[in-house]
């Protein structure tokens, strides 16, 4: 499937939060196993990133598509683990996600939804329908 690009919207609740949880969040994508491409516009771009985003808060991701769905859990699970709250917004191809509002059955689903993911039991989503039989 290729790679994707995930742009990852930080909102605090003032300028100064919401780019102490931007740091944070490259920080701490940088330190997982993930093999992401991760800037900001402050920043400078790593290697294979594709774009930076220009606005307060923005991350984006630049991921292969076996690593969409722990991206995705790891997002999820990084908003969750902060002291002071946040809101996430990430956008990867149609689909947008919300954290912490959505929970990560209901993200996997829309990423299933929009193809994003395909119909795999062991990646979060419904299996796809079984072909019929040759007959």
């Amino acid at each position: 499937m290729g790679d994707h690009e995930l742009t990852v919207r930080v909102e605090g609740d003032d300028d100064e939060e919401t780019d102490q949880a931007a740091r944070d969040l490259v920080r701490d994508v940088r330190e997982t196993d993930l093999d992401a491409a991760v800037g900001r516009a402050s920043g400078t771009a790593p290697p294979g990133a594709k774009g930076m985003a220009d606005v307060l808060g923005a991350v984006t991701l630049t991921i292969g598509s076996g690593a969409v769905a722990p991206t995705v859990v790891m997002l999820h699970e990084w908003t969750k683990r902060r002291r002071k709250v946040c809101q996430l917004s990430v956008a990867i191809g149609t689909a947008t996600l919300t954290f912490p509002d959505m929970t990560i059955d209901e993200a996997m689903g829309v990423l299933h939804d929009h193809k994003v993911l395909p119909n795999d039991p062991t990646i979060g989503g419904p299996a796809a329908s079984p072909a019929p039989a040759p007959g």
